[in-house]
């Protein structure tokens, strides 16, 4: 996905932390253990709080702080579906420039998608993600509730994504069928800490 925040606050940072320390502690798993079946089902989530939610370049909070959080679904197949949401002020701060009454200040994500690893270094990810903007709107204002498909291509810490529109583009009048090309890497340099750039 995008870079959205500077820091983030794993969900599951306090289970590890206890782990870790149980391991320090003399109870590790003997060495000849069994090894633990990979479930097939995992419950990934994040909750951050960010400076500033920059979304493709562009400040969604008019630089302001903003609460995110979010929760993902992946089965062991490879398909996966989840939510994510944000405070925004993008939508509202145009009542100001004149475009109306417009109470938006939140967005919600969803989306779903299949991804897999092939060739080792390799990954594939596809499959449609929204965004949607509740709130109440002029009469005429185009609606900034955006589908999307797409399909990225990694290799190693490096991936390729291309996102396609099936609907107008947040809120900008004929845009169906916009495109957006995005180049980014992430590298996880400890076990807690990760360098996006794009």
């Amino acid at each position: 996905m995008n870079a959205r925040y500077l820091f983030s606050i794993p969900l599951l940072a306090l289970a590890l932390a206890s782990s870790r320390s149980a391991a320090a502690d003399g109870d590790s798993v003997p060495a000849d253990a069994p090894a633990t079946p990979t479930p097939d089902w995992t419950y990934p989530g994040n909750v951050a709080i960010a400076s500033d939610y920059i979304f493709r370049g562009l400040t969604q909070t008019n630089k302001r702080p903003a609460l995110q959080a979010g929760i993902e679904i992946d089965h062991a197949s490879g398909f996966y579906v989840g939510a994510w949401g944000s405070n925004i002020s993008w939508l509202s701060d145009l009542s100001a420039l004149g475009a109306g009454n417009i109470s938006s200040s939140l967005e919600i994500d969803a989306y779903l998608g299949y991804r897999f690893k092939f060739a080792d270094a390799w990954g594939l990810d596809f499959g449609l993600y929204t965004y949607y903007y509740p709130g109440d709107y002029p009469n005429g204002f185009t609606s900034p509730n955006t589908t999307e498909g797409y399909v990225a291509l990694s290799y190693g810490i490096a991936s390729l994504k291309y996102s396609h529109t099936f609907t107008n583009a947040f809120g900008f009048a004929d845009t169906k069928n916009s495109s957006y090309l995005d180049l980014s890497a992430n590298w996880e340099f400890t076990p807690t800490w990760v360098l996006n750039g794009a």
